[in-house]
């Protein structure tokens, strides 16, 4: 098989395989029949029944997964298998993460689709994990505001703040952010207040430059982005700044949604991109930086049906 040829499939795959695993699967089974269909072809390739024997198994598999997404029922909240199913296909997690990294991730992803309550369940249970502690409760937070139970969301914290796997410097943190996006969504609603914050109420948001000797606080910042402002390059929006919200987080990965209704705007933003010029908005801090599109994916079932979730990994300038 000449090399060319040979190279063209070895691609065709790889890109398939990365499309799969960042939940893209229609773009996957484009590859995978791209690459059979180039093998079939060429009558004088070694093992060719072999391989495309192969690519068949992964193309029926493939089809089953995007029938079982497409046709999941379409209540709020799906059943436990669907759930599962939507976990498997759509977070990004790796095998060398820590088993709190891949729930916390797995999570997020129930988030993506509506499944609140249950996502709900899952970041409570890794309140016990010290490692992605104040992730999770500030992802409960964010869970609370999506489904508009903000008193609910408010009398959690009122129990953090007697918790004892919660530490001051942690509640200071969550109360932080957790006013900020009031505030911003329009919604006065007290919070209890303790330490340092029945002092000085709520942190001043002032807009600063993130330099390159302030890295360790800029990372810091970048857990609590609640909000940005993009600047369009291109298409019908180009030299216009959109502000998102940010759904959910995990780490420096946001996510942001697009309405199915914004197709062009949507199309602005595609995996790989380089976003540059862009307004971050924290609890304390509004600072520039750049990202890069990690994934976008058109939800396919559940209440945000035909959306598109986009996920931004943040970097500071």
């Amino acid at each position: 098989m000449p090399m060319d040829i040979a190279t063209k499939i070895k691609t065709l795959v790889k890109e398939a395989e990365i499309y799969r695993g960042h939940g893209l699967l229609s773009e996957a089974l484009q590859k995978y029949e791209g690459a059979a269909k180039t093998i079939r072809s060429i009558e004088h390739i070694k093992n060719r029944d072999s391989i495309l024997s192969g690519l068949s198994k992964k193309i029926q598999a493939l089809k089953q997964d995007i029938d079982r997404v497409e046709n999941a029922p379409m209540t709020p909240e799906m059943d436990k298998k669907s759930q599962k199913l939507i976990k498997k296909l759509f977070s990004f997690a790796r095998s060398e993460q820590k088993d709190e990294a891949v729930a916390l991730e797995e999570a997020i992803t129930l988030t993506k689709f509506g499944q609140y309550d249950r996502a709900l369940v899952e970041f409570r249970s890794l309140i016990d994990k010290e490692e992605v502690r104040l992730a999770a409760a500030k992802n409960t937070i964010r869970c609370h505001l999506a489904r508009g139970t903000e008193d609910k969301g408010i009398e959690e914290f009122r129990q953090w703040s007697t918790d004892s796997r919660f530490t001051p410097d942690q509640l200071e943190k969550l109360r932080a952010f957790f006013s900020h996006i009031l505030k911003k969504k329009g919604l006065d609603k007290p919070l209890p207040e303790f330490g340092n914050s029945a002092k000085n109420d709520e942190p001043v948001v002032e807009p600063v430059k993130v330099k390159a000797e302030k890295k360790e606080a800029a990372e810091e910042e970048i857990l609590d982005i609640n909000a940005v402002a993009i600047t369009f390059g291109s298409g019908a929006q180009q030299g216009e700044t959109m502000e998102f919200d940010v759904s959910f987080q995990n780490g420096n990965i946001i996510s942001i949604l697009i309405s199915g209704k914004q197709k062009e705007l949507a199309d602005l933003l595609n995996t790989g991109d380089t976003l540059t010029d862009i307004q971050f908005f924290s609890p304390i801090a509004i600072f520039p930086g750049n990202g890069k599109v990690a994934a976008k994916t058109q939800i396919k079932v559940g209440p945000r049906k035909g959306d598109y979730s986009v996920d931004i990994k943040v970097s500071s300038n």
